[in-house]
């Protein structure tokens, strides 16, 4: 079985993956799951951090609030 840092990580990638598509409601979930596996790892992401933030501000009605409580979990401006 991987270790929860190396499944979370792999989850944000396929997030990161989706965001060049377009597709926020699929970043905000997978996001989520990463944090679900691994809260550390998602923390001290990037990707992850900035995603929850831009999603959290410009992100469509749909996944505006699912962000910004993923931006308040990870200890970002919001």
């Amino acid at each position: 079985m991987q270790s929860s840092t190396r499944r979370s990580f792999h989850i944000i990638e396929t997030a990161r993956a989706y965001s060049l598509q377009g597709e926020s409601v699929s970043v905000v979930h997978l996001l989520q799951k990463a944090y679900e596996a691994s809260p550390e790892t998602v923390r001290f992401d990037l990707f992850a951090r900035g995603a929850a933030v831009e999603l959290s501000e410009n992100g469509s009605a749909l996944v505006r609030e699912d962000a910004r409580g993923l931006a308040r979990q990870l200890g970002v401006a919001a």
